[in-house]
């Protein structure tokens, strides 16, 4: 994952030398080829200054890696921070400016780092605990669904599917499939029937079995389907939802459009991102720039291809 924002960041540390000169006659470092062995190369300088680093070329990384402006722009603002006046002795440039754009980027991830999911269930005092999942089309909701449920089940807690996509044809019969691999129950209804009135009826089924949790499958929606985001509404009215989780794709240079855009009509209280096993650019970063909680990583296509979501893991990924 993240291969693209990886290399770039990788051929700009690579591009990078400085000269094992006196400390009295600084130069500032010079370009050089991709193939460049860092480990060879070592500096007298005391610390590393502005003009050691170009960082118009480190925003065009960034920028190139699918990054919005203005998270590139925040991102070279804390490397900045963390670069310019950095100590070095006599030591390794590489492992120094690698060492310095980690700590960045981990600065930028870590405010957006989850709270606890399945501790929330397990002590909330309103049982079932209800989570309502929103997205766009073929984002992977309804596969994070079943992966969720799988965790859920594995510790213990009791789990109700609710399929509440009523739209899309072969919706329910999806969930159907995931339910009865995993084990747990569904409520559904035909196709077209109200929504609202499916969840309605979820929750209070779960209720009248002791569940711990439902889980609420809704339609893909986008932006433009103005009828699908009113139901959605609608079934935030009916039900309450203790939690809004929207499922974005770690790979779609536009997902933070997407959540803004869901943002207008509902509010998102969590965030879940799909297909990171991917080369997922630097999308991560816009939606960490949007400050909504990022709870789980998909990883891969099996039940327990589900990580939760830390920044570090993330970041050391990436160098």
């Amino acid at each position: 994952m993240f291969d693209i924002i990886k290399k770039k960041l990788g051929q700009f540390v690579e591009s990078l030398k400085i000269s094992a000169v006196p400390a009295q006659k600084e130069r500032p470092i010079a370009t050089v080829s991709i193939s460049t062995k860092f480990s060879n190369l070592v500096t007298t300088k005391a610390a590393i200054t502005e003009s050691d680093i170009d960082f118009n070329a480190l925003e065009t990384s960034f920028l190139e890696a699918d990054i919005p402006y203005e998270v590139a722009t925040l991102l070279i603002t804390h490397i900045r921070g963390k670069l310019v006046g950095m100590e070095l002795g006599k030591g390794n440039l590489e492992a120094a400016i690698t060492c310095g754009i980690k700590d960045a980027l981990a600065e930028i991830l870590e405010p957006v780092k989850g709270f606890d999911l399945l501790e929330r269930i397990f002590s909330s005092p309103s049982k079932p605990y209800k989570i309502l999942f929103i997205g766009v089309n073929g984002t992977g909701k309804t596969t994070t669904i079943a992966k969720l449920a799988h965790l859920l089940k594995k510790n213990g807690r009791k789990v109700v599917l609710a399929a509440c996509d009523t739209f899309r044809s072969g919706a329910i019969e999806q969930l159907g499939y995931h339910a009865e691999k995993i084990g747990v129950e569904m409520i559904r209804s035909k196709y077209n029937a109200d929504p609202a009135s499916v969840a309605f009826d979820a929750v209070k089924h779960a209720g009248a079995l002791g569940a711990d949790v439902v889980l609420i499958d809704t339609a893909g929606r986008q932006d433009t389907k103005v009828n699908l985001l009113d139901q959605l509404a609608k079934m935030e009215r009916v039900i309450k939802p203790d939690l809004k989780v929207f499922v974005a794709e770690a790979i779609s240079a536009n997902s933070d459009v997407q959540v803004k855009q869901f943002s207008d009509k509902i509010r998102i209280d969590a965030l879940i991102l799909t297909k990171a096993d991917c080369d997922s650019k630097g999308s991560i970063f816009a939606l960490a720039g949007l400050g909504i909680p990022i709870l789980y990583i998909g990883t891969g296509q099996a039940y327990s291809d589900l990580e939760k979501f830390e920044p570090a893991k993330v970041v050391g990924k990436i160098l």
